[in-house]
């Protein structure tokens, strides 16, 4: 019995190491990526119902602006990947993943709500 437990305590050791390391491994690759390709900042979007034109212009060009740091970002993103090549830990590939997908969701869910507040605008004025 003493030895079951024993072994059992070593497994949990290890166990607790292990993710310890893959803890480490997930933040530095974390680090990496939003050092080398930082995601740009989020442009306000306008209430369309009480907009000028000339807010809603103004706003669209910095949604433009947005999605081109963004594009960037992928390219960025992707370029990184390829520089760790074969090397590339689970982790850092992970963590690649997941900033690839969160700047892809941003981009998509700016532009669905300035859609939104274009038809608003648009919507309004007739």
């Amino acid at each position: 019995m003493k030895l079951s437990a024993l072994c059992l305590s070593c497994l949990l050791i290890f166990g607790i190491t292990s993710l310890q390391v893959a803890l480490a491994q997930a933040e530095a690759a974390s680090t990496e990526v939003i050092e080398t390709c930082p995601l740009p900042e989020k442009p306000s979007i306008p209430n369309g119902l009480k907009s000028t034109e000339e807010e809603m212009l103004e706003a669209q060009k910095s949604i433009k602006d947005y999605i081109t740091k963004g594009e960037a970002v992928l390219v960025c993103l992707d370029g990184l990947r390829q520089s760790w090549g074969e090397t590339a830990s689970e982790e850092q590939l992970q963590i690649n993943d997941l900033f690839h997908n969160k700047m892809v969701d941003e981009m998509q869910a700016i532009g669905e709500l300035f859609n939104s507040a274009v038809r608003a605008y648009k919507g309004r004025r007739e």
